[in-house]
């Protein structure tokens, strides 16, 4: 049950912070981060949303090609958070945006990885 909480929690956050990335394009374009960047980036962020469905349908290598769907977001999120991390008040805000999408890589990234392993013990105990 507390894996479904998870689930919708990653889910709704994904959806807002690919929202919030939005307010933040002009600063993020002062600092010399371009505007397809950033449509990647909530375009990845979104990938989490659908790596996380397609993690809990019953095909078995689909759940390890939802892996692969975290790693764009995970990399380009902590590159330009990195790159706006130095500045004034709004680009360290901006950066916060981005930061935020990299964390929820990492936390989709761990629920994931998590769930394989809980699911590779029960199976290894007949469980």
């Amino acid at each position: 049950m507390l894996g479904y909480v998870a689930l919708l929690f990653l889910l709704a956050f994904s959806v807002k912070a690919a929202i919030g990335l939005q307010k933040h394009r002009p600063v993020f374009a002062a600092h010399g981060v371009t505007s397809v960047q950033i449509s990647v980036l909530q375009f990845s962020l979104l990938l989490y949303a659908l790596s996380l469905v397609a993690f809990t349908l019953p095909v078995y290598w689909l759940r390890f090609l939802s892996l692969l769907l975290l790693a764009p977001g995970i990399v380009l999120g902590r590159r330009i958070a990195a790159r706006l991390d130095v500045g004034n008040d709004a680009a360290v805000q901006a950066s916060g945006a981005a930061s935020n999408a990299f964390w929820l890589g990492v936390a989709a990234l761990l629920f994931i990885v998590g769930n394989i392993i809980v699911r590779f013990i029960f199976r290894s105990f007949g469980g």
